[in-house]
């Protein structure tokens, strides 16, 4: 009796209970059918319930789907109808597509990869999207949206990209500051994207901005207060019929640039407006494009490599922009060009009158002062490119002032002008020359045309030995129209060489040097350094220099003590007077298994013992020998077999007589003969 109520019992519980079960979508239907699901569920309404939207199947709601359990998206579910989940989980590269104007996005958790994909918005902004939490990739894409749709509700956070296709007749647009993307920005048109409207707005952006259709408005407000900052940290791009400004009346909105590695900036779309722009990357920047800046741009970190294309600031005489210059250079070939208007010109070697061109770290920056001049009565543009380059060249003596110019640098400045009528007065020019190298003292230093006097009158130059400040007075329009300056030296500055090449090799384990001048004054000798295990530069070698010279000269150096390992070289070069420049590290690598047979000596000549290297990229049988200038064998090194790799062998020749001797080795097929030279 026991046992039969239990079994009815057990019979009633089951009865009672749904059990959970598991669907998939059986095809591209409506998930809001039964029959769109394997197996085919009695109802959405059981809790424990889970609906799985398989990758490839795109589910179109026809009608309002209410699920009380959960709904897994692998592929694209299409709410074209109010829908409520009670647990939705969008998977990698699944897709929740909010396709009604108005609504509600469910709750979710958003794997990284997942995209909630807007489409339907036209008179109504959607809830649910702002302030969501996880959210990976957004997409609009809304034709029909219209003015009455106003802005999303709160703060926007995308952990992936926001790609803005379309928005119709109105623009996207989120209330409340900072909006937030952890991934990049991509406005493809031809939709409109206002980081600022009619409040002040920051837009974070952790990847690139890319616009390559359609707008992205920095600032369309009508109050100062109404700032747009766009902060980014990838690289940004506007191409095709893509278009950036700033709209508004507020001349405020600023684009920041503020990354950790190198970011490139390109233009061939449409940059408008009163935008400002500033540079803050100490791993710098590289232009893609010429580049326009309307308003202000500030250089605060980090070099901006111009690639041959040109910077311009300002947009006319009348708009003049702003230099604010902290820190970095413009580098590399290309031009930076800046209008001048007829008031307001700088009458100090101030920030604005500074065009700062340089070369790594060095700043080799050209400032203009009218402080004697009355001003301009036709504004116009000045443009300045740098051409940078070691050594010097000598020159034709010629006398500016007091100073008797024989050198010049080899590397200048071009400088030109553009529309500029000078009232009366003259113009002053200076240019900071840091890094040239073999100045003893700035005072033997002039601004010079090369081979002439560059106009005007030599000032007194400033600075420092390292980095001087060279300067001309007096200077009228004529004389920084078309013009290359170059800094000038007398006898006692004698500028540094001008080294052309610099490189290292390896045979047979031993590390050989080679390097060559194209020009040389003055110069004493070169130090070789080698960088040592605990990263401080040490002397390793002597080579005497060739003085004055303008034609090629070629040196070499064995560093006989490098084992196997990879090495860093620098020359440091010194003149006559003391005065000393370094070249560029090269690095050697001395530690790969050899995979070819070489044989070497060092040193050669020798005295009374030399070190034979040899490189085998086999085990093999070695015999090694040296004979006489007759070819009679005086002693055998080695005669045994060897393993794979590099070996040495010494020879001490103290008990024999100076000449040439023949050093022979046979290593399985490979044999070689070289000489050498013992000198006592």
């Amino acid at each position: 009796m026991k046992k039969t109520f239990v079994l009815f019992s057990l019979i009633f519980l089951m009865a009672q209970v749904s059990w959970a079960a598991t669907y998939n979508s059986s095809g591209s239907t409506a998930p809001n059918l039964s029959g769109s699901w394997s197996p085919i569920p009695s109802n959405f309404t059981t809790a424990g319930d889970i609906f799985i939207i398989q990758a490839g199947h795109t589910m179109t709601t026809t009608a309002n789907w209410a699920v009380s359990g959960t709904v897994q998206i692998n592929g694209t579910l299409v709410a074209s109808n109010t829908v409520t989940i009670g647990t939705l989980t969008v998977n990698s590269s699944g897709t929740y597509q909010h396709n009604i104007s108005g609504g509600t996005v469910p709750t979710a958790t958003w794997a990284s990869g997942s995209t909630l994909y807007v489409t339907g918005v036209t008179t109504a902004m959607p809830s649910g999207i702002v302030g969501s939490t996880g959210l990976s990739n957004l997409t609009w894409n809304c034709t029909g949206q219209t003015s009455t749709s106003a802005a999303l509700t709160g703060t926007l956070t995308v952990g992936g990209d926001l790609t803005i296709q379309s928005t119709g007749s109105y623009q996207f647009r989120v209330q409340t500051s900072p909006i937030t993307v952890n991934g990049n920005v991509n406005i493809l048109g031809p939709g409109t994207m206002y980081v600022a409207g009619q409040a002040a707005k920051v837009m974070n952006v952790g990847g690139d901005v890319n616009v390559s259709g359609g707008t992205l408005d920095i600032s369309s407000g009508s109050s100062n207060t109404y700032q747009g900052i766009l902060i980014v940290a990838g690289n940004f791009s506007i191409t095709g019929t893509g278009v950036v400004t700033e709209s508004g009346s507020t001349t405020n909105a600023v684009i920041v640039f503020k990354g950790s590695s190198l970011q490139t900036v390109t233009n061939s779309g449409t940059l408008s407006g009163s935008l400002s722009f500033s540079f803050d990357n100490t791993s710098g920047f590289s232009l893609n494009s010429d580049l326009s800046i309307a308003l202000a741009d500030s250089m605060r970190n980090g070099n901006i490599a111009l690639n041959g294309h040109t910077l311009t600031l300002g947009t006319a005489t009348s708009s003049t922009g702003t230099l604010v210059w902290t820190s970095g250079f413009l580098t590399g070939s290309g031009t930076f060009k800046r209008w001048f208007g007829t008031s307001g010109l700088p009458t100090t070697f101030i920030d604005a009158g500074r065009f700062p061109m340089g070369s790594g770290t060095n700043n080799r920056s050209v400032i203009f002062d009218f402080s004697s001049a009355t001003g301009l009565s036709t504004g116009g543009t000045i443009s300045v490119s740098h051409t940078d380059a070691t050594g010097s060249t000598s020159v034709t003596s010629f006398t500016d002032g007091a100073l008797t110019v024989v050198y010049e640098s080899n590397m200048n400045w071009g400088v030109t002008q553009s529309g500029l009528v000078l009232g009366t007065g003259t113009i002053s020019a200076q240019i900071t020359g840091g890094g040239i190298g073999g100045v003893t003292a700035v005072t033997d230093l002039a601004l010079t045309r090369g081979t002439s006097i560059a106009g005007g009158t030599r000032a007194t130059s400033g600075g420092t030995t390292s980095v001087p400040l060279v300067s001309r007075t007096g200077m009228t329009v004529a004389n920084i129209t078309a013009m290359t300056f170059y800094i000038g030296a007398n006898i006692n500055s004698p500028l540094p060489i001008e080294l052309t090449s610099f490189t290292g090799s390896v045979k047979a384990g031993i590390v050989t040097l080679n390097w060559a001048t194209a020009t040389e004054v003055n110069n004493f000798c070169f130090n070789v350094e080698r960088l040592s295990s605990n990263k401080t530069w040490q002397n390793i070698g002597f080579v005497q220099g060739a003085g004055l010279s303008n034609s090629v000269k070629k040196y070499s150096f064995i560093d006989n003590s490098a084992k196997a390992g990879s090495y860093s070289y620098r020359l440091q070069q010194v003149d006559n007077n003391g005065a000393y420049t370094y070249s560029p590290v090269i690095e050697v690598n001395n530690n790969a298994q050899p995979t070819s047979f070489s044989i070497g000596n060092y040193p050669n000549p020798f005295n009374p013992s030399t070190t034979i290297r040899y490189a085998l990229p086999a085990n093999s049988f070695v015999n090694i020998t040296i004979c006489n200038i007759l070819g009679q064998k005086i002693v055998t090194l080695v005669n045994q077999n060897m393993e794979q790799g590099l070996h040495e062998v010494s020879f001490n020749a103290s008990s024999f007589a100076s000449g040439t001797y023949i050093y022979k080795i046979e290593a399985g097929s490979f044999s070689a003969t070289h000489k050498m030279l013992l000198m006592k």
